[in-house]
């Protein structure tokens, strides 16, 4: 509920959109670096599954699949990035409001559904 309200404070109401500019390539990098870096997933990629796949040479080998590993992420980053940006000026030209709109109804019910979902019993 808290995004939600911020986010209707920021723009103004739903559906329209940041109130500002969106920044530079630079500025979006860096707050997906710090982001990814801080993924808990991303860690455990890295500390849990990843060493499975490095041959025992030594620590280079390991700082190339890290490498590659990063790369194929960048990659997935940059695909993701285009297709939403693609997505975000079809919906704008088209008057996506609607659309923005139904989606946090979505997230709120599924926010109110969670509240009311009672946890698993506890195996002994």
């Amino acid at each position: 509920m808290r995004m939600v309200i911020s986010a209707l404070r920021q723009s103004g109401g739903i559906g329209e959109g940041p109130a500002g500019p969106a920044g530079t390539v630079a500025r979006a990098f860096r707050t997906e670096a710090i982001t990814a870096g801080g993924n808990p997933k991303t860690i455990l990629i890295f500390a849990a599954f990843l060493p499975q796949f490095v041959p025992a040479s030594g620590p280079a080998a390991f700082i190339e699949v890290g490498a590659l590993f990063l790369l194929l992420e960048f990659c997935a980053i940059a695909v993701y990035a285009s297709v939403g940006a693609v997505a975000s000026l079809k919906l704008a030209a088209r008057g996506g409001r609607w659309i923005t709109g139904m989606l946090g109804i979505a997230m709120i019910g599924f926010g109110a559904a969670l509240a009311f979902v009672e946890a698993p019993a506890q195996r002994r």
